[in-house]
């Protein structure tokens, strides 16, 4: 070893910047978003036990995207430090796993609230853009190219 950094290849650096961006949005929608979720599913005309029901899945959900989190920040992280392709393939992988879920979240949302039109916008078009995201980290990790 002669002391020099190794290169990242570019689609590791990719594929970890998107791990990173995503883990730390997880974050924030913990943190931000959160409550007002909780505002929104309580504020919900249902009976107690449907009330109760969709705040325990949401809760229960939130905490897992939360550890999703922490796990991507940790994978991307390793990605960067020992750049190869396993390593940032499980990055994106757990990633990937973190989309499905804020993907359930924003379904019971709307079905807590099926009359917030920006939820109808918004959600969906969020969940079109990470998925397309994700499928071209995961196609640049395929092709093994060195850009």
């Amino acid at each position: 070893m002669d002391g020099k950094k190794p290169k990242i290849p570019a689609d590791v650096r990719r594929a970890s910047q998107w791990a990173l961006v995503n883990a730390s949005f997880h974050l924030f929608s913990f943190f931000a978003v959160r409550p007002s979720a909780a505002y929104a599913v309580a504020g919900y005309e249902a009976t107690c036990s449907e009330c109760v029901a969709l705040t325990d899945k949401l809760s229960g959900l939130w905490l897992v995207m939360l550890w999703c989190a922490a796990a991507q920040a940790a994978a991307a992280g390793l990605a960067l430090m020992l750049p190869c392709r396993d390593n940032a393939n499980l990055a994106l992988r757990v990633t990937i796993v973190g989309h499905y879920m804020y993907a359930v979240a924003v379904r019971l949302l709307l079905e807590a609230d099926p009359g917030f039109l920006l939820g109808w916008i918004v959600g969906p078009a969020s969940i079109v853009v990470f998925a397309g995201a994700d499928f071209v980290c995961f196609r640049d990790l395929l092709q093994l190219g060195d850009d």
